[in-house]
């Protein structure tokens, strides 16, 4: 997303920068939390579970956020399409996504509050200044950016 939206040069400079590439996204919210990053791109639940532990961390996000959705589905000829709908129905509805909700999650519905006392940005606004992606063309390109960005970074 962020090779499409700013550029191989961006990645380039990032690395430049000083910028590693974690194991994990736990591990990067980890070395970020001991002081061993300034910074780090998070996961928001993964940051706030940490900051539920006394984590010394906080968030900031730029104009532009990365923004990657959660997707659910029933796929095609499902054995039990209906208790898949009732497990989604139940995801979508506002006990389901105040329990989401209460995982530092960003909330689907606008009935349901964000997690307070985090900073996290309501996801009406986390999807106005998200970057834009064409996801099937990513995943036809996906080896090949994953390949030059693990490059990139490795410095090699």
């Amino acid at each position: 997303m962020m090779v499409y939206n700013l550029g191989w040069d961006y990645i380039e400079k990032l690395r430049g920068n000083g910028t590693k590439m974690g194991q994990g996204s736990g591990q990067v919210v980890d070395d970020t939390a001991s002081g061993d990053l300034k910074a780090s791109l998070a996961v928001d639940y993964i940051t706030v579970e940490k900051m539920e532990k006394g984590a010394p961390l906080g968030f900031m996000y730029p104009k532009e956020m990365v923004v990657i959705p959660s997707p659910v589905t029933i796929f095609k000829g499902s054995p039990n399409v209906k208790a898949a709908q009732k497990y989604i129905d139940f995801l979508l509805s506002k006990e389901g996504q105040e329990m989401i909700a209460s995982t530092g999650t960003l909330p689907i519905r606008e009935d349901v509050p964000i997690v307070k006392g985090y900073g996290l940005v309501p996801a009406k606004e986390a999807e106005k200044r998200a970057m834009k992606i064409d996801y099937l063309k990513m995943l036809d390109e996906k080896e090949a950016l994953i390949q030059k960005f693990s490059t990139i970074m490795r410095g090699k």
